[in-house]
């Protein structure tokens, strides 16, 4: 039988690089602020790929969670691809069927603020 996946906040912070033929073009990190039965996971992506002085591509992502009690209860996720914007809110909801996520997505290029950290 498989085992169930479960999120331990044991660290702060999961950091990785991006690499691309070997290269550094990026950082992945997953962020945890735990505060009792409620915890904030942020997950941030910035890419870049330069040629000479030019950016040919560049990607941003923010997407914090809310979770409490183990269950998801609120996100947001912003995304900036090549600069283009992208934007989900989500929401848990009581349905009849138990917890859902109620979601908008808003148009691109919306502001979102991903450039706040």
């Amino acid at each position: 039988m498989p085992q169930r996946w479960r999120f331990c906040c044991c660290s702060p912070a999961l950091a990785f690089r991006i690499l691309r033929d070997g290269t550094p073009i990026g950082i992945y990190v997953t962020e945890v602020q735990r505060s009792g039965s409620q915890f904030v996971l942020e997950t941030k992506i910035d890419v870049e790929i330069p040629f000479a002085f030019i950016r040919l591509y560049s990607y941003r992502h923010r997407s914090p969670e809310e979770w409490e009690r183990g269950r998801l209860v609120r996100f947001v996720s912003a995304t900036g691809d090549n600069g283009t914007t992208y934007r989900v809110d989500g929401r848990a909801i009581a349905a009849e069927d138990g917890a859902t996520i109620e979601y908008r997505s808003v148009a691109p290029n919306d502001p979102v603020g991903l450039d706040g950290g």
